[in-house]
């Protein structure tokens, strides 16, 4: 029993001394490995516009891969993808890319943990990471809340809005109306995004700011509207969906920002 009990004590005195050492457990590595090769792929065109003046290569990049996007719904998914919305995230072709952006992180991570074997933690990549999530995420905030507090992205409810009615109008146009027709719940909204934004550009607010915008994307909100519903769409909207892009990144950012706080 002694001897038995010797040998258990220096495996539990071995496994603390590995993890002392700053290596990560198995399913962590595996974990944060995924998260990361999905927020490159996901969020790269957001990473670009970090930098000042570089939106336009931003769009550039985000157009380029359509194609890709479009074999991947034809073949895979039997879907025939022949128009795109430049002002709405909320599409067939965006689900697919969403779709197939998880599936082309798993299929990353999978390799890099073949090829990676020997590595026992990211740190620094993980601090990276964690840096490139709450600026991403700020940025969006800013643009979004900006555009609601100074009247850009819900203009004033004009004649066409005002005479479509309640079953000729989509759940999107709903929102959009309302948000438009109440420019203090506008302000409001947009004033809750900008202080997220702040929160996250701090180290020590961190945590704070990515659980208050966990909790705006669970409210949900309004994305561009289709060209159906809407006259226009101001440059403040588009640099938000481009910014942003996909039907659920910025609800996906808040939780990897959670995550890695």
């Amino acid at each position: 029993m002694e001897r038995g009990s010797l040998s258990i004590d220096g495996a539990r005195e071995s496994r603390s001394d590995r993890r002392g050492d700053g290596s990560w457990p198995w399913p962590t590595r595996v974990a944060f490995r995924f998260v990361f090769v999905w927020f490159l792929v996901e969020f790269h065109s957001a990473l670009v516009q970090l930098v000042p003046l570089l939106e336009p290569l931003a769009v550039g990049i985000d157009r380029a891969k359509r194609p890709l996007y479009v074999w991947i719904a034809r073949t895979v998914c039997g879907i025939r993808i022949e128009s795109f919305s430049e002002s709405s995230g909320d599409t067939t072709y965006d689900w697919v890319r969403v779709a197939a952006n998880v599936v082309i992180a798993a299929a990353g991570c999978a390799v890099w943990t073949v090829l990676d074997r020997g590595s026992r933690g990211h740190p620094r990549l993980a601090d990276a990471l964690r840096t490139a999530i709450r600026f991403t995420l700020a940025l969006s905030m800013f643009t979004y809340g900006f555009a609601k507090v100074f009247p850009l992205q819900f203009q004033p409810l004009e004649v066409p809005a005002l005479l479509r009615t309640y079953g000729e109008s989509s759940p999107m146009g709903l929102l959009w109306n309302f948000m438009a027709a109440s420019r203090t719940y506008t302000v409001f909204a947009g004033g809750m995004e900008i202080v997220g934004g702040l929160l996250l550009c701090f180290r020590r607010t961190q945590l704070a700011g990515a659980l208050w915008t966990a909790g705006g994307r669970a409210r949900g909100r309004p994305r561009a509207r289709s060209r159906s519903h809407s006259t226009g769409r101001t440059a403040s909207t588009a640099r938000g969906r481009s910014a942003a892009s996909g039907s659920s990144s910025p609800a996906g950012a808040s939780i990897a920002a959670i995550t890695f706080s």
